[in-house]
């Protein structure tokens, strides 16, 4: 469309009604300049499906207002990215509200159709939809509703994307949940059953007694068993992980059974310290320690 500027425009083609006293006419109405005003609103009703109808003068309102086939506000899907109008309905759902809810019976093998939902489940095992097949953002929140622990299984050649590492299975406890993102695999982003994965909260426990704990706050504790100390030679045990900053103590169990009395003591470095070194007070004896720092 452009600007009126037929016979009696103003020199910044608007309208003028003239002034026959001194000379000026009337703003002529031409034929191009009504034909682009009809189109431009055709247009719109065009575009939402709508035919023109002689005396229905709304038509352009329900173009608007999305009551044609392809109405320009009608909400579009949910992970829709197209140049559509967005609907108040579409901006809702896309600043976080959830789309539904699932209850998907033991061993079910998600589909697109999880896409921004929660699924919630009595524990068991459940295939999650194939990455590749959700919209780009989509994200679908899964809850262990169960008595048991949940097994989320990573789809066909899929894997689980959590803490830099990958993994074909992901384990819910009971009442854990985690939100799910969709990108080149499914990329586990937050929920209570993330926490043990991340740097604040890490841990390994070792099947032989030892292991170590990452705290929120930085402070690392280890622990372990030693082994068969005595009076006469210190020992160098290995931590099992490096303080990397400071340790701050050290304990050694005193080795008590009844009728006996073994205490025995340890020492570390105060930086970058990987081992401990014990001795022990009184005859010969295995203990437990356990080491704080950070």
């Amino acid at each position: 469309m452009y600007y009126i500027d037929g016979p009696g425009a103003t020199a910044d083609n608007k309208f003028t009604e003239g002034d026959p006293a001194a000379g000026v006419a009337a703003t002529t109405v031409t034929d191009d300049f009504m034909n682009d005003v009809q189109m431009e609103i055709l247009n719109v009703m065009f575009a939402a499906g709508l035919v023109p109808a002689k005396n229905t003068p709304t038509q352009l309102l329900q173009a608007l207002r999305g009551l044609g086939p392809n109405g320009i506000f009608t909400t579009p899907p949910q992970f829709d990215n197209s140049k559509k109008g967005a609907t108040t309905e579409f901006v809702q759902r896309a600043l976080g509200s959830y789309s539904g809810y699932i209850s998907p019976p033991n061993l079910t093998v998600g589909d697109v159709s999880w896409a921004g939902k929660v699924v919630h489940a009595n524990a068991g095992a459940l295939t999650l939809p194939p990455a590749g097949a959700f919209p780009i953002g989509a994200c679908i929140h899964v809850k262990n509703t169960g008595a048991g622990a949940l097994t989320l299984n990573a789809n066909g050649a899929d894997r689980i994307s959590v803490n830099g590492g990958t993994l074909g299975t992901y384990s819910l406890g009971i009442g854990d949940e985690i939100s799910a993102f969709a990108g080149s695999d499914t990329w586990l982003m937050s929920g209570s059953a993330t926490l043990k994965d991340t740097g604040g909260f890490q841990a390994v426990l070792g099947a032989n007694g030892s292991g170590w704990a990452m705290h929120p706050s930085g402070l690392l504790t280890q622990w372990g068993t030693t082994p068969v100390l005595t009076v006469a030679a210190d020992v160098t045990i290995p931590l099992p992980k490096t303080f990397p900053t400071q340790v701050y103590a050290v304990l050694v169990s005193s080795g008590y059974s009844p009728g006996s009395n073994s205490p025995a003591w340890g020492a570390a470095a105060l930086s970058g310290a990987g081992q401990i070194t014990a001795r022990a007070g009184i005859g010969s004896n295995t203990f437990m320690y356990i080491a704080l720092g950070r």
